[in-house]
C-alpha cells in the first residue's frame, strides 16, 4: 500500500470513528423536560402534570416530607413529595445521586431508597435524583428551582421514565 493511500485510509477511519461516535445518542432520545408544581403533581408515565392525587406520582412542597437536615427548615427549600407509600412508613421512595450525568444512571438500585423520619435534604441544582412512581421509576436531573409565597413552589427537570428498574 503507498503511502499516500494509507493516509486516506487512516483519514476515512478516523471520520467514520468519529462520525460513529457523536451520531450515535439513543441514550437521550428518552429525555424529556417536564414542570413540577405543588398543585398541579406529575404523572411521568404520562408525562403530564396533572392536579388528580390519584394519578400523581409526586409533587413539590417548601417541607421535607419526612425530616430537615441540618441548616434546612420549613419554607428554606423545595421538595419532592412522593405519592407512592407503602404501609410502614419505612422509605421515601427518592434516592439523590448528587451532580452526575442523567445517561450515567442505568438502573434504581431499590435497597436506597431515602430511610422515612431522617433528614431529607432539599432539592438542589443540577443533581440528578431517582424516584418510585406508580407505575414504575423516573430518573430526572433538576434544571430549575423556583419557590415563592405564593405556594409557586416548582422545578423543571430532564427525566427519562421506565416501568422496570432499567434505563
Amino acid at each position: 500500500m503507498s503511502l499516500l493511500l494509507k493516509k486516506y485510509f487512516v483519514i476515512l477511519l478516523t471520520v467514520f470513528l468519529v462520525g460513529c461516535g457523536s451520531s450515535d445518542d439513543s441514550s437521550n432520545s428518552n429525555v424529556k423536560q417536564i414542570s413540577v408544581t405543588h398543585l398541579g403533581g406529575v404523572d411521568f408515565s404520562e408525562h403530564s402534570s396533572t392536579a388528580d392525587w390519584e394519578e400523581q406520582d409526586g409533587y413539590t412542597t417548601s417541607w421535607s416530607p419526612t425530616a430537615y437536615i441540618s441548616g434546612e427548615e420549613y419554607g428554606s427549600g423545595l421538595w419532592y413529595s412522593n405519592n407512592v407509600y407503602d404501609d410502614t412508613y419505612t422509605y421515601i421512595y427518592i434516592q439523590s445521586l448528587g451532580e452526575v450525568d442523567l445517561d450515567s444512571v442505568k438502573s434504581v438500585d431499590t435497597t436506597a431508597w431515602h430511610p422515612y423520619g431522617t433528614g431529607l435534604q432539599s432539592l438542589q441544582l443540577n443533581h440528578v435524583y431517582v424516584v418510585k412512581a406508580r407505575d414504575g421509576y423516573a430518573k430526572f436531573k433538576v434544571t430549575s428551582l423556583t419557590l415563592e409565597d405564593d405556594q409557586d413552589w416548582s422545578f423543571t427537570a430532564d427525566y427519562v421514565y421506565s416501568e422496570t428498574t432499567s434505563f
